[in-house]
């Protein structure tokens, strides 16, 4: 493995536990598709493959190859790139199917291992660092046993495991990702289940044609397919040598000027993301450009679509996003199709999805988005931002009491109370013993911070959903001012959307209900709710980069960055790859 795939960039590992799901998952498959395994993610693709019946390989016997393929794994030799739980999924993928070649076929051809490195050449594609893989060690397996050669049965044993090796890798990869989240993003709370990444493994490798099967581990999701778009879009633009840089200078307000060259240099720059047409620069009678119109209008736009106070100012922050190079894009684009393999595979056909950079939530319904709203996060301080985490809601509370957090009611409201004695009253606080202590907690009300009603996912965070008392704060562009919990938009029609299917909860109920007085009502069925953390991300076919509060990218693109443009020498590799499995 290269230097910059070690530490972080290391593949997960499945353990004991996920060998022995991976063994009854391969027997379940065999003897009943249906049973201990997950419903198939194959789609149309038949699960009709298996290895038995094959005699022999370039007239060599099968029972030779078995052997050679025997001694081959039990050398505990492993290819490079791969960590202990991958061979410990090879092992015993050959262990069920009793060593018999996985990807050898009778003649010289084979239309299997064709399909598997014609997939490990799009690797680039889903923003996969490719010198993760054992590239080399591909090329000098296979090159023996071209259809010109005469292998020895060793040879042939060698190009199955490291097949078979390459064939778990990527789809692990595919699956589950290829950084470990916890490594590189502690706040990133959102976990898959290695049972079904050793399920899926097994279903997939006997999907005929492997070729749609191995494409279907991928994340289906639409914005998945969207980005990756736009990360060849980014590559194009970064191998064609990226773009200008904007000369840095003082801020400028629409109807400043500057020099021609620096303005120039701007409209240069947002033209070559399509931000605005090139042409000429205004000036005035002195020569000097004028920061007007169409070009002050381009910024605006550049500065919505990468979550920036809109103002048209040229000013520090916009000229910093603006002077990021295509590579940094591109690294973006990589790390968000990466937390997009992070994901669950299946979200389920009801759910709330908030995404903190980009300050809204939409809510599913038959998996389509039947309402969607502004929302402000938390602040951009390390115990104040918002995690990525998924839980289930299972109440609402009606006009809700606030129970001030400890520490909010240290920093902030013990001085202003013990400085003004009518600063409780005034604001609706009233103590009350909790845990033998006292408490500061605010009766419901047009005060109340939590608003008219709050949305309960329980969890260790003790974050949640709640409306608010100042709606004016909706209207900013930058949303993050919260202490971590969501407040929401539009929480009416979001309390309706909880509670649709359940007898009773009109419209016309639910406003009586956010008047009061305090009341939970449990849910009938439990929603899933994800709070996510997509930098980048396509809406109505445009591409965003959203505000990165947290910087939570930095140490991501750090180790995708350099991979954003793929070198020639892996390009001509990977060609070759498939040149020799044609």
């Amino acid at each position: 493995m290269q230097d910059t795939l070690h530490g972080p960039l290391a593949r997960r590992r499945a353990g004991l536990l996920g060998i022995a799901i991976l063994a009854v998952a391969l027997a379940a498959g065999c003897r009943n598709q249906d049973a201990a395994t997950p419903e198939s993610h194959l789609g149309d693709v038949a699960e009709t493959w298996s290895p038995h019946g094959l005699t022999k390989v370039r007239n060599i016997p099968v029972a030779a190859i078995q052997q050679a393929i025997e001694a081959r794994v039990a050398s505990g030799k492993r290819p490079k790139g791969l960590d202990e739980g991958d061979w410990a999924r090879v092992v015993k993928l050959y262990e069920y199917y009793q060593n018999v070649p996985l990807w050898l076929e009778e003649d010289a051809d084979s239309e299997r291992a064709d399909q598997l490195v014609d997939a490990l050449s799009t690797v680039h594609e889903h923003g996969l660092v490719g010198t993760a893989y054992p590239l080399e060690e591909l090329r000098a397996a296979l090159a023996p046993i071209d259809k010109n050669r005469r292998p020895r049965v060793e040879q042939l044993a060698e190009a199955d495991v490291v097949l078979t090796s390459i064939y778990v890798a990527l789809g692990e990869d595919l699956l589950t990702g290829q950084i470990d989240p916890g490594k590189v993003s502690p706040d990133w709370r959102i976990r898959q289940s290695t049972a079904d990444v050793d399920s899926l493994l097994a279903r997939t490798l006997r999907g005929s044609p492997l070729a749609r099967a191995i494409e279907l581990m991928r994340p289906q999701d639409e914005q998945y397919t969207a980005l990756r778009e736009q990360l060849k879009r980014y590559r194009e633009i970064a191998a064609a040598g990226g773009w200008t840089k904007v000369p840095g200078g003082p801020s400028l307000r629409p109807g400043d000027t500057a020099q021609v060259e620096r303005l120039r240099a701007l409209r240069e720059r947002l033209a070559v993301e399509e931000f605005i047409d090139r042409g000429d620069i205004t000036t005035d009678s002195t020569g000097r450009a004028i920061y007007e119109g169409e070009l002050a209008g381009a910024v605006a736009t550049f500065q919505r679509r990468h979550g920036i106070v809109v103002d048209s100012i040229l000013g520090p922050g916009t000229l910093a996003s603006l002077n990021q190079t295509a590579e940094y894009r591109a690294g973006q684009i990589m790390a968000n199709l990466e937390r997009y393999r992070w994901m669950p595979r299946s979200l389920g056909d009801r759910y709330i999805y908030v995404n903190v950079p980009a300050f809204r939530l939409d809510a599913y319904e038959d998996g389509r988005p039947v309402l969607s709203m502004r929302v402000i996060v938390g602040q951009d301080y390390a115990d104040q931002a918002t995690p990525a985490f998924a839980d289930s809601m299972t109440y609402l509370e009606f006009a809700p009491y606030w129970n001030v957090p400890k520490k909010i009611a240290e920093e902030e409201l013990w001085p202003k109370i013990n400085a003004d004695p009518g600063y409780l009253e005034r604001n609706d606080y009233e103590i009350v013993e909790d845990r033998g202590g006292p408490r500061i907690r605010q009766r419901p009300g047009e005060k109340n911070a939590l608003g008219t009603v709050k949305f309960i996912f329980p969890n260790d965070l003790n974050i949640y959903l709640h409306d608010t008392p100042d709606h004016s704060l909706f209207d900013r562009d930058v949303r993050a001012f919260s202490h971590g919990c969501i407040r929401v938009q539009k929480p009416h029609e979001l309390a309706q959307y909880a509670l649709s299917g359940m007898p009773g909860w009109t419209e016309e109920r639910i406003q009586r209900a956010v008047r009061g007085p305090n009341r939970q009502v449990v849910l009938k069925e439990k929603i899933p709710v994800y709070i996510v953390y997509f930098t980048a991300y396509v809406r109505d076919g445009t591409l965003w980069f959203a505000n990165d509060l947290y910087e939570r990218d930095s140490e991501l693109v750090k180790l995708v960055e350099r991979s954003a443009i793929p070198s020639p020498r892996e390009v001509a590799l990977l060609e070759e790859l498939r040149k020799l499995a044609d």
